[in-house]
């Protein structure tokens, strides 16, 4: 997407910390934590200090994962910030990891390494990367498509947003794998304005 035929301004949020990253170090959210994992108390503390700065940048509307962190994140943001709720939409839910939620992230590393070649390799009963690129782009789409000249931050998961702010960038798949390799990706309650 061309950055200069944008009609809004995008601004990305990773949720706030949980107490399974708290508790669970290395291992991967389980697979039904859609309503199950909240913020913990970091976590809001973190979500609270971002929405300070966040409020200069006058933001419009707010969409988010309606997985429980990313709505609680949300939800902090928009009444520091006087807006209305935000806007569920299930194309900026996590990435899907199939048959490896809940176990180690090295066993999903191994079989999966950080390579382009992966890019479009699925876990069994999960998704790819390419696969969350492409609903990451129909939201993208819509928002162009419905909006004009609006502030809009995206509340969502760590791959999620490194995706969409690849595509935002113009950046390519390998892009995408050389900055997931490096370590790239958005810490949590990190706050970045993309264009």
């Amino acid at each position: 997407m061309d950055k200069k035929r944008l009609k809004n301004t995008y601004f990305l949020l990773r949720h706030g910390s949980t107490s399974y990253q708290d508790q669970g170090k290395g291992k991967i959210y389980p697979r039904d934590s859609v309503n199950d994992i909240p913020l913990s108390e970091r976590g809001r503390r973190e979500v609270r200090e971002s929405a300070k700065e966040i409020k200069n940048h006058k933001i419009d509307l707010i969409y988010t994962s309606d997985f429980l962190r990313t709505r609680q994140t949300a939800s902090i943001v928009q009444k520091e910030l006087g807006l209305r709720e935000a806007l569920y939409d299930k194309r900026l839910r996590d990435m899907d990891l199939g048959v490896y939620h809940g176990k180690k992230k090295k066993a999903f590393y191994s079989d999966f390494p950080i390579e382009e070649s992966v890019f479009f390799k699925a876990p069994s009963q999960g998704e790819s990367y390419a696969d969350v690129m492409h609903r990451v782009k129909n939201f993208l789409f819509e928002m162009e498509e419905e909006n004009e000249k609006k502030r809009i931050l995206v509340v969502s998961h760590g791959d999620t947003l490194l995706l969409l702010e690849c595509y935002l960038k113009g950046l390519e798949k390998k892009d995408f794998m050389s900055k997931k390799e490096e370590g790239s990706g958005m810490r949590p309650a990190e706050f970045r304005r993309i264009n």
